[in-house]
């Protein structure tokens, strides 16, 4: 028999960390609704002393039961919880977002390509060990070019969007992170399914890390329907629940990598503005896609990962929000693109502004793969333009 001890869990409120706190009068539903993360400590008839217990295997049987812990503990039969081998260690780390002239970067442009980050206190070594940089909202690749920071083609990016705005993603507070370029020989396509429906990724097998993917310069964290874990460092890859077409469609004319990429397997042009959707299924576009220089793998030094996003309510400003916090998180809009965004401090407010705060309000919204043979850009013309929905995403490693 089970019984209730205490429990560990993670508030929704953005920057707050794990907290003892007794939740055993609380019903499930409850739970689920206001943590991202619990924690449960176990008394167990058959076992001395007490087991950690993961909340979420509640998840799919109980998500929305208005039974409280207390009842429902104690109702589930012997060897119905897998104890953790370990305690989790609560202490979280978080990946850190700023604008990099707040950063206190000089933005350099030294020949007619690249970009250059410059910050006489900061080494160009450590800097790639721990930091992703996006140019107008997508991550680039970066290296070091006699010490300094440089961002390949960075300069070709920022002309497709005639802006320049440069964000950092620190993971300093995590640890040190390896980038992994994607080659043909670790995608795999599935026998039965179409490439974009299913395919998977060969990853170096590391079970201390954590893997994300940066994915045509969009940040695709793990999750249960897109990019996730199947075993043996395999990770399988949904394009359809990534969302392709329109990401493809929103990011043509603003990532310099998509120009080329989409007029040689997908028919595109500035003139038609279509987009071939069959095409997407190809074995040679999905390479092709893959092993873009802004797609790769991040490996993170830690075990556990919990993503906290919170939704942003529209308002009547445009291209700004207010913030009462300190804005140090990253900022996600339309298709998931990150904001690069700006924020200056007034009467107790952050106020957060870009550009990239609105989105392309497209006749065809609903695209499928398998049945609709294009995607156009072409947009409502009484309302072409469309505030995000906007959300701030906290990303938290332990």
């Amino acid at each position: 028999m089970y019984s209730y001890f205490a429990s560990y869990s993670l508030s929704r409120q953005i920057d707050s960390q794990f907290n003892n706190i007794d939740l055993s009068a609380m019903t499930i539903e409850s739970i689920f609704n206001n943590y991202v993360k619990v924690y449960l400590v176990l008394n167990y008839t058959y076992q001395v002393g007490n087991m950690y217990v993961d909340m979420d295997c509640l998840k799919d049987t109980y998500r929305y039961s208005t039974q409280t812990l207390s009842q429902l503990i104690p109702s589930l039969p012997n060897g119905y919880f897998t104890p953790l081998a370990s305690s989790p260690t609560f202490l979280l780390k978080r990946i850190r977002y700023i604008d990099a002239g707040l950063g206190g970067y000089n933005i350099n442009r030294p020949n007619t390509t690249d970009i250059q980050l410059v910050n006489p206190n900061i080494s160009s070594n450590n800097f790639l060990n721990s930091c992703l940089v996006t140019v107008n909202g997508y991550i680039m690749p970066i290296v070091s070019t006699n010490g300094i920071v440089t961002i390949p083609n960075g300069y070709l990016q920022s002309v497709t969007n005639n802006d320049t705005r440069i964000g950092i993603l620190s993971f300093e507070d995590i640890g040190n992170i390896t980038t992994i370029p994607i080659t043909p020989s670790m995608v795999i396509l599935s026998p039965n399914r179409a490439p974009s429906d299913l395919l998977y990724i060969k990853t170096p097998l590391n079970q201390d890390y954590i893997t994300l993917l940066v994915l045509n310069g969009y940040l695709v964290m793990p999750d249960e329907t897109t990019f996730y874990p199947v075993g043996n460092g395999n990770y399988a890859l949904s394009l359809s629940a990534f969302n392709i077409s329109n990401k493809l469609m929103e990011s043509a004319n603003h990532q310099y990598y998509n120009s080329n990429l989409i007029s040689t397997y997908l028919n595109y042009n500035n003139a038609n503005n279509v987009i071939g959707l069959s095409q997407i299924n190809t074995p040679e576009f999905i390479s092709a896609y893959l092993t873009l220089p802004n797609t790769f793998l991040v490996q993170v030094p830690k075990s556990n990962i919990v993503i906290n996003r919170v939704n942003i309510l529209n308002t009547q400003l445009v291209n700004s929000i207010v913030s009462h916090l300190q804005p140090i998180n990253i900022l996600r809009g339309s298709q998931g693109r990150i904001v690069d965004y700006f924020y200056t401090y007034r009467d107790g407010k952050y106020l957060v502004t870009s550009p990239n705060m609105r989105m392309d309000n497209y006749v065809n919204k609903d695209i499928s793969l398998t049945t609709d043979d294009y995607q156009s850009n072409q947009r409502v013309p009484s309302k072409p333009l469309l505030q995000s929905a906007l959300y701030w995403e906290e990303i938290s490693f332990y």
